[in-house]
């Protein structure tokens, strides 16, 4: 089942989201061959404010887990975090560009 997992950014953080990436990447990898989409929220500035992931779990206890462990959750970057059942109704445009 896919899930979205939406979080946001305690304020003022961007430098432990910097210095936290290179784990949450890897720690990214270990889900790369179900992720749907992953990447960092923007403000209106555009600077990380948070993270948007879809990824396939095999249910909302297991996307707990896997969250329970990566790096930006244990480093406490994260004011909110909301786990969503996800439905993908529409198919994705290609053509986006991978930054």
């Amino acid at each position: 089942m896919l899930f979205a997992l939406h979080m946001i950014d305690k304020p003022a953080s961007l430098e432990l989201r910097q210095r936290l990436r290179p784990a949450h990447r890897a720690h990214l990898d270990l889900i790369a061959d179900r992720l749907a989409i992953a990447g960092p929220l923007l403000d209106e500035g555009g600077a990380m404010a948070g993270s948007l992931i879809v990824a396939e779990f095999a249910d909302r206890a297991a996307v707990e887990d896997w969250l329970a462990n990566e790096p930006f959750t244990v480093g406490g970057l994260y004011a909110r975090v909301d786990i969503r059942p996800f439905r993908n109704v529409y198919p994705q445009r290609a053509g986006f560009a991978e930054v």
